[in-house]
This record gives C-alpha cells, sequence and structure tokens, in this order.
C-alpha cells in the first residue's frame, strides 16, 4: 500500500483486496493524528480501488460518531460498494460536529440509506456538500422528496449532487425552488 499526503488529504493506493485492510488503515491515521495533536482534516478512498465494503462502513462510522474522527473535515469514500452500509455512516452524521464534506458517489446506497442521509441533515449542522451522483436512480423521486423534507429543517447543506432519472427533472426542480440558496447538481 502507498499512503500519500497531498495538500492535506490522504490517497490510498493499493492492489490489496481485503476489505478491512483500508478501514483499519484510516482509523490508525486518525488515532495516530490524535496522538501526535496534528489534525488530519481529509482522507480519500477514491476510484474503487480500495474495496471499501458495507462491512466497513462500521468502522467509519464509528470513527465519524467518535473523538478520534473529530478533526476530519473531508471524507470522499466514491465507488466503493457501501451498499446500505451508508446508513451506519448517515446515523453517525447525526451527532457529528466536523465534516463538513462527504462524497458517497457510485456507492450504491440503497433507498433505506439514501433516506438515512436525508433524515441526517436534519440535525446536522455542519455538513455543507453531499455527493450521491452516478448511483441508481429506481428510486429517486422518493429520496428527492426526502431530501425535500430535511433540508426544510437545515440550513448549513450549500451543495447537493443527487443521482435523478430524466422523468423526474422536476422533483429537483421543485426542490430547487424550495431554497433557492442550495446549489443542486442532478447527476444522472
Amino acid at each position: 500500500m502507498l499512503l500519500h499526503l497531498i495538500d492535506g488529504v490522504i490517497f490510498f493506493i493499493s492492489s490489496k483486496k481485503d476489505k478491512y485492510f483500508y478501514t483499519v488503515t484510516l482509523i490508525s491515521i486518525f488515532l495516530l493524528s490524535s496522538f501526535f495533536k496534528r489534525s488530519c482534516h481529509n482522507a480519500s478512498c477514491r476510484e474503487g480501488r480500495n474495496d471499501i465494503s458495507k462491512e466497513c462502513a462500521t468502522a467509519i462510522s464509528t470513527l465519524l460518531a467518535n473523538d478520534h474522527g473529530s478533526s476530519l473535515k473531508f471524507l470522499y469514500l466514491d465507488k466503493n460498494p457501501l451498499e446500505d452500509g451508508v446508513s451506519m455512516i448517515a446515523e453517525a452524521l447525526v451527532n457529528n460536529t466536523c465534516l463538513t464534506a462527504l462524497c458517497l458517489m457510485g456507492t450504491n446506497p440503497d433507498i433505506s440509506s439514501s433516506k438515512a442521509l436525508a433524515r441526517a441533515l436534519e440535525s446536522n449542522s455542519t455538513l455543507t456538500y453531499l455527493s450521491l451522483g452516478q448511483n441508481s436512480t429506481d428510486h429517486d423521486l422518493e429520496v428527492v422528496e426526502a431530501f425535500q423534507k430535511a433540508l426544510s429543517q437545515n440550513s448549513t447543506l450549500e451543495t447537493l449532487v443527487i443521482a435523478v432519472s430524466t422523468e423526474n427533472k422536476a422533483a429537483v426542480q421543485k426542490l430547487k425552488e424550495s431554497r433557492p440558496t442550495l446549489t443542486i447538481i442532478p447527476s444522472v
């Protein structure tokens, strides 16, 4: 495994396919950064080469929910098969007071996980960027409606990237109208 720290962003590069390896490495980095009193603000596990799965989401959610992850500002988990593990991350967001950007593009969350993320926004007051692009649009209308309800109680989210089918673009427009300050980027 190669670990690169570039401009405060941690990049994992490896061909190893152990589903727990990356989560343990991620947690170790935060434990070490807290031990040495240094902040680790960004973690990037991109391009799906990390094989971070729904089983690993438990460890990531624990990290987000406790003091060891308190300095984490940006978390990019793009193109990793988290699926319904996204709901565990959503649960951790309810009480997380530090994370400002969460990118879950191509993580294939199920409908309950997507709705859990929306519900988390009702109480989360730090997340400003959430990306759910490049995911299934099977239940996109229900998901957009869940976000519309949640965003009536959330004023901190500034950008939402959301997967939506062509026939449901009107729902996204309605969401934009209900919250004009929110930047919504529809993704297919």
